[in-house]
Order: C-alpha cells, then structure tokens, then sequence
C-alpha cells in the first residue's frame, strides 16, 4: 500500500514560467520576527504577531532577517495547533523556499516537465526507494530498453556571492548519499544528484567544501563513478513554485 501511495504517473510538459507546484493552501503574507524551538517563527501579520510552523530543521544561514517579508500558506482546517506553516523568505535578491518538506515534490514536477531530458524518456516517479545502505528521494522508472535512475535531491539555500552551495552545515547524512550514488554507479546502475537551489539569485551550484570538506570530496568521487549531477533553480509567487531556469555545477 505504502508503495502505491509514493507512486506516480509521469505525464505533462510544461512552458517556461508556468507553476509546476501550487501552494495548495491559501497564500498569507507577513514580516519576520524570530525563530525558536527549532519548528516555530513568530511573524507579525498586519500589526498581529502569531505563531507559524516551519519543517526546516536546519540552520537556514543567511533567511531569517528581522522585518523579512515572509509568505506562509494556511491549513485552518481545525486539525493543527499551528495552522500557518512558513513557504518562503524574502532576502532582498531572491525569495527563498524554505518548506523543506516540498523539495521533493518540487523536484519530482520539474522532472515531470521536462526540465532534465538528458534523464531520458520514463513513465512512473517512485518516493524514498532504498538503495544499497540508504534510502533515495527518487526512482525513475523507464521503459523496457531503458535503464532505472534513482535521484537523490538536495536542498540549496546558502548563497556565497553568485554561487548556491550546499551543504549549510556538516552533513553526514548528506555525504551517505553520495556516496551510496557513487557505489551503485560503480555496479552500472544509473544514478544522479539534483542540487535544487531555492532562490533565483545565483549563476551556479557548487559544494561547500568550506563548511562540509568530507561532503565535498564524496561528491567529487560520485561524478567520477559515473553519477550525474543536475541543478535548477525555483522562482516563488502567489501561485506557487516555478522553475527559474537550469544552472551549471562547478565541483572545482
């Protein structure tokens, strides 16, 4: 049943521009006040500070300015104490998305639309496939002649100057999956990295081998292996998330 449910036919194309993931709820904006016990930000909404829900886990290096516009979406069904979750930060340059929990999702409908066709023709999206000693984002499965490919998704949201980096903070977990690419490429079974960068203010999408050197090494030994790496970049409205364009991944 679970594997039913994370299952999905692959259809559409889609034009440039046009929102591949709707927000699904309605659309609240508001200014940023300050972050606390790791799964709530407090933000002032016409003059009215409340209580919203992030699912970032992580640092979010670099977002959470006082005063920054943010855009949350509503879920007042009567089920969540907290029913404003926190989409998308505005920093100046770029809004950024920081609802971690849509990365794949937004992965997989920019997959949908063409956005990657060098990953080739496939008919069906499976979610957290296991793979060796890990579990991946994505698995595409292809027609007959064609060969699997399981895509593993990672978050970009920390920007150094015109450059999108990943990871904000020592990753273990994100250097297990690198790796895990690395050996079932190395066996010749297809394999790739998406780096999704959440903002449209960077040129290209690097490791940040400051911050994670051990990350930045399992990354370098993955593409020699043979594991394909890809980059896009989101654009954030009313409406939802849209694709901002492809950008180059610089492993130098």
């Amino acid at each position: 049943m679970g594997k039913e449910r994370n299952r999905s036919d692959v259809q559409a194309t889609s034009a440039p521009g046009k929102t591949l993931n709707p927000w699904g709820a309605p659309v609240v904006r508001g200014r940023f006040l300050r972050r606390y016990k790791r799964f709530f930000v407090d933000v002032s909404i016409d003059g009215v500070v409340v209580t919203a829900h992030t699912s970032n886990t992580g640092a979010m290096t670099g977002m959470l300015m006082p005063d920054a516009p943010v855009l949350l979406t509503n879920h007042d069904k009567g089920k969540r104490t907290y029913p404003l979750e926190l989409e998308a930060v505005d920093v100046g340059s770029s809004w950024i998305c920081c609802n971690t929990i849509r990365s794949n999702r937004v992965a997989e409908a920019f997959l949908r639309a063409g956005i990657f066709p060098e990953l080739g023709a496939f008919s069906e999206v499976e979610r957290e496939v296991p793979l060796g000693d890990s579990r991946v984002d994505l698995h595409l499965r292809c027609g007959a002649n064609e060969p699997t490919c399981f895509v593993e998704v990672k978050s970009v949201t920390l920007r150094d100057g015109d450059v999108g980096l990943f990871p904000d903070a020592v990753s273990e977990r994100a250097t297990k999956h690198a790796n895990c690419l690395a050996r079932a490429a190395a066996q010749g079974q297809r394999t790739a990295l998406l780096f999704l960068v959440q903002r449209k203010d960077v040129l290209r999408v690097s490791t940040a081998a400051a911050i994670d050197p051990v990350y930045a090494k399992a990354v370098r030994r993955a593409v020699k292996a043979g594991v394909e790496v890809l980059a896009a970049a989101v654009d954030v409205d009313d409406d939802g998330i849209s694709c901002a364009g492809r950008l180059p991944v610089d492993l130098s």
